[in-house]
């Protein structure tokens, strides 16, 4: 009889932590940038812009290729999985998007690509400032 209770219990503050977490703020971070003042610093920004859009294109193409081999792996896993079912002669309960996984696709690639942009235009004299705000469940 204890059993029901405890679970009721867990459930019960599971579902209290989720919801006050829910809650928090949320925080965003935005970046201002001002040009460099001479001709110099201003191309050499720009430069840092060609180099940022290559830096994401490069992401871009690594991670689009990282989700191409986990969905090859994923359906060789699958294709495993149904066969052992059938050798076993049971069902095939799971569904081949239960053997994907693209976590380690996203690398955070992006953000060292921005970050390196917002050095890169500072060095060349131009400004960068970082303006942090809460964008939802704020206490105000």
């Amino acid at each position: 009889m204890k059993e029901p209770r405890y679970l009721f219990i867990l459930f019960l503050l599971v579902f209290s932590l989720g919801s006050l977490s829910a809650c928090s703020p949320v925080y965003k971070t935005e970046y201002q940038f001002t040009p460099p003042e001479t001709a110099e610093g201003v191309a050499c920004a720009n430069n840092c812009l060609d180099a940022l859009h290559s830096c994401t294109d490069s992401c871009q193409s690594k991670e689009t290729e990282c989700r191409y081999i986990e969905d090859l792996k994923s359906e060789l896993e699958y294709q495993l999985y149904i066969r052992e079912q059938s050798l076993l002669k049971k069902a095939v309960e799971r569904k081949r998007s239960s053997f994907t996984n693209y976590r380690h696709c996203n690398t955070g690639c992006k953000k060292q690509c921005q970050s390196s942009q917002r050095i890169c235009h500072s060095n060349c004299g131009g400004g960068v400032a970082k303006h942090r705000y809460c964008s939802a469940f704020c206490d105000e």
